[in-house]
């Protein structure tokens, strides 16, 4: 019996060692696992970060749309008023732009400067006393625009 129970000993610690070696080659698997985990953690932060960032320009380009937008809205209203004028030579070479006839704005009669015009600005020429020598001198308050117009002429005459 001791000779059964020598093998049985003998088979015992072949299972053990065995069970050791299994342990090591599986610690050395779960080396190799842990090792590509922590690869794929490294690039599940990193795709979040970037994902982050998009999110982050795409809020930044959603405001700027909306901002582009307010002022095409803004655009387009100022345009359609200036839809409402039209070029009139008033003397001495100068050109302004005044309601078309027919229009009404629900302002007081007034000319508007032809070079904020350009601009898309509206910007109402203002009498000018000091310089009223034979004719009658207006100014463009945003621009400081000179304009001599014949006399008699004025915002209001046809």
């Amino acid at each position: 019996m001791s000779e059964i129970s020598a093998l049985i000993y003998v088979m015992q610690s072949a299972k053990a060692a065995h069970d050791v070696v299994s342990s090591i080659v599986g610690l050395r698997i779960s080396g190799e696992v842990a090792g590509k985990i922590a690869e794929v953690n490294k690039h599940l932060v990193e795709m979040t970060e970037r994902l982050l960032a998009a999110q982050h320009e795409n809020a930044a380009l959603i405001a700027r749309i909306r901002e582009l937008e307010e002022e095409a809205v803004r655009t387009k209203a100022k345009h359609g008023e200036l839809e409402n004028y039209e070029m009139k030579d008033v003397g001495h070479g100068a050109i302004v732009y005044a309601v078309k006839p027919g229009h009404k704005i629900g302002e007081p009669a007034h000319w508007l400067c032809p070079n904020c015009f350009a601009n898309n600005h509206k910007s109402i020429l203002q009498r000018d006393q000091h310089f009223s020598v034979g004719c009658e001198a207006y100014v463009c308050p945003r621009c400081k625009a000179d304009v001599m117009a014949s006399k008699g002429c004025h915002p209001g005459s046809n």
